[in-house]
């Protein structure tokens, strides 16, 4: 079996793991994650819908609102308003649609970026061979299913990035930028690809113009935007927007360096994979990879300087990485392939490469054969049994019930409606949650219990 046939079935099983995997409990990591950012969007869909009067209804809300408008400081939420009309099918529906879009959203990206990339070999290694690896290896494997907007951002920079990179359509290169950028400025380090251009610095005056452009919309945004949005929501955001001291952020992450370790192995890598490349480098078996090995440092540093050791909570952060790490990955296979008497360690690789994806997509599995605790995922059956058993509460009206305070909605988004109310008549809680004084049971379905309060 060749290569591209054995890529071509990888993708089918990507795939399919994927689509299982969208009628199961959101999948780790980063389960809060996810919840936040569908909550978002379930939010447009209420404030279009049943909150006609809400104020401005394409700024972004949170779910868990309590009784204010809940207006949000947050990244620029393209991905959460295309999502938002999934949600007239319900919650359940709703959410897997959307998890569904995004993942269709990436693998439809990344056909694109082989297109524009095509004969283009930065670094000396062919760039669309190297992307088809991307749903595959490392960050790219974990989060391309996952409804963030990460993943997103970093392939529509990367399709902007191909276009500087041949001097061409900067119109639009400009225009994918500042979109991903305002999606998440994390993904600026995919332009360190670039440095791996020829005659780069003698053209550097053609893509000054589209990325200045790009950064100084992003700026904007994040500095002024989200401290109007702000301003009009009152309080702290509950997502993380304004800018730190580089230098600062940079102690931080340095001050947490033994963290790096499990990064490098599980996050930027593909497990055992990235390590193995890094032998195969040292003792000679490829080709010099120096430039692209000291870009991918790069991108760390730069990732530190933006974030601190807040970055090793949030791996995602690091999703600029993945185009480097698939250049290094098919650099090896090229070079390995062409060696006769290297076939055995060509097979090796691509067993261990296959392995570990196949270990990482059961993953994804594991609602099958463990139990989720209650507190990390709700049964959508159990919510809509209990809407079901309490007819004569106000669903689908705009009200806002009493919950467990959280920072995340996890049973705002089970049930549909908006939580965080301190003064509501209605609660619903987690069977494993005391209920507050003043408030009895009157309903119960599954791990979900819905009381009224009296105070």
């Amino acid at each position: 079996m060749n290569e591209t046939r054995a890529l071509k079935i990888a993708w089918w099983v990507r795939g399919f793991f994927a689509c299982v995997a969208l009628f199961l409990p959101l999948g780790h990591p980063h389960v809060w994650r996810q919840v936040d950012t569908l909550g978002v969007s379930l939010r447009y869909w209420l404030r279009w819908t049943v909150e006609p009067d809400a104020p401005w209804p394409l700024l972004p809300a949170v779910l868990h609102s309590g009784e204010s408008s809940g207006l949000m400081a947050m990244e620029w939420p393209l991905l959460n308003l295309v999502a938002a009309p999934l949600f007239h099918f319900g919650p359940a529906w709703g959410t897997g649609l959307a998890r569904a879009l995004v993942f269709i959203l990436n693998l439809i990206l990344v056909l694109w970026n082989i297109r524009v990339w095509r004969d283009q070999m930065p670094g000396g290694v062919n760039a669309s061979r190297s992307w088809r690896w991307m749903p595959l290896v490392g960050l790219g494997l974990v989060f391309f299913p996952k409804f963030i907007p990460d993943a997103t951002a970093m392939l529509l920079v990367l399709v902007a990035t191909g276009y500087l990179y041949q001097r061409t359509h900067r119109v639009g290169a400009t225009l994918l930028l500042l979109i991903g950028f305002l999606m998440k400025p994390t993904s600026v380090i995919v332009l360190a690809l670039l440095l791996l251009s020829p005659g780069f610095w003698q053209t550097l005056w053609l893509t000054i113009p589209p990325i200045a452009v790009a950064f100084t919309g992003t700026v904007l945004y994040y500095v002024k935007g989200t401290r109007w949005i702000q301003s009009l929501a009152g309080g702290e955001s509950l997502y993380r927007v304004d800018p730190q001291n580089p230098l600062h952020a940079l102690r931080e992450f340095l001050s947490d360096l033994p963290q790096m370790g499990h990064l490098f192995l599980q996050g930027l890598s593909f497990y055992a994979g990235l390590p193995l490349l890094l032998l195969l480098t040292v003792l000679g078996k490829t080709r010099p990879l120096g430039r692209i090995w000291l870009l991918l440092g790069l991108q760390i540093l730069a990732i530190a300087m933006l974030d601190g050791a807040h970055a090793f909570q949030h791996r995602y952060y690091f999703m600029g990485t993945l185009p480097l790490v698939c250049l290094l990955l098919q650099a090896v296979l090229d070079d390995m392939k062409a060696s006769a008497s290297a076939q055995r360690f060509r097979y090796a690789l691509l067993v261990l490469l296959m392995g570990s994806a196949l270990t990482h997509m059961a993953y994804e599995w594991r609602p099958f054969y463990i139990q989720t605790p209650a507190e990390r995922f709700l049964s959508w059956q159990d919510c809509q049994n209990l809407k079901r058993r309490l007819p004569d509460w106000p669903w689908n009206q705009a009200a806002v019930f009493r919950t467990t305070p959280r920072p995340y909605p996890l049973v705002g988004l089970c049930f549909g409606e908006r939580v965080g109310s301190e003064h509501s008549q209605y609660g619903l809680y987690i069977d494993s949650d005391p209920l507050p004084a003043g408030c009895k049971e009157v309903g119960r379905a599954g791990h979900v219990v819905g009381a009224t309060c009296n105070f």
